[in-house]
């Protein structure tokens, strides 16, 4: 809820990564500055955290470079490039085909709903169908939380699973 501080907290995250020569850290941290920086709507700042976290990723062959093409199409979205983000989001898909999920992500509901809201953009109708995957995959793993209030706490208090619930209820349901 405060990027300017999620900024100064990556940054610092990032330098120490750097020192302790640690790639997957580094990549992460160069994630969360991305996210950061998109979150301040400093989009060139932005594109250089995603782009640095794909460019360690693919060369760690980490699954966390969705998590990156995830935050470019995002970005392709903040800058009014649907159809730049529908290509990001086409990759994200043949990942998901292959593998049926988006597991060893860091935030496999952020990836989700960035589909989500790429097909939305472009008015594609599959838009639904990826949409009822994150809502199925976020109860799957809440129901994996088996104190009650703890599994409140991840439906309620995180960002994304918020707006999945909230995307959820919107859509109109279908008689099984």
């Amino acid at each position: 809820g405060n990027p300017a501080a999620a900024r100064e907290c990556a940054q610092a995250a990032l330098a120490l990564s750097q020192a302790m020569q640690d790639r997957v850290s580094e990549a992460v941290c160069a994630l969360s500055l991305g996210e950061a920086e998109l979150a301040l709507r400093n989009l060139p700042a932005a594109q250089s955290g995603y782009e640095r976290a794909l460019a360690l990723c693919v060369e760690l062959k980490s699954p966390i470079q969705l998590d990156a093409k995830a935050g470019l199409a995002r970005l392709a979205l903040a800058r009014d490039a649907p159809h730049q983000a529908a290509s990001v989001v086409e990759e994200l898909f043949a990942h998901f085909g292959e593998q049926r999920n988006f597991d060893g992500t860091v935030s496999a509901q952020l990836v989700h709903m960035t589909c989500v809201r790429v097909l939305e953009r472009l008015a594609d109708p599959r838009a639904a169908a990826v949409l009822r995957d994150a809502y199925s995959e976020m109860q799957a793993q809440a129901a994996r939380i088996s104190d009650p209030a703890l599994r409140g706490t991840f439906l309620a208090n995180i960002p994304v699973n918020r707006e999945i619930e909230s995307a959820w209820r919107q859509l109109p349901q279908l008689d099984a």
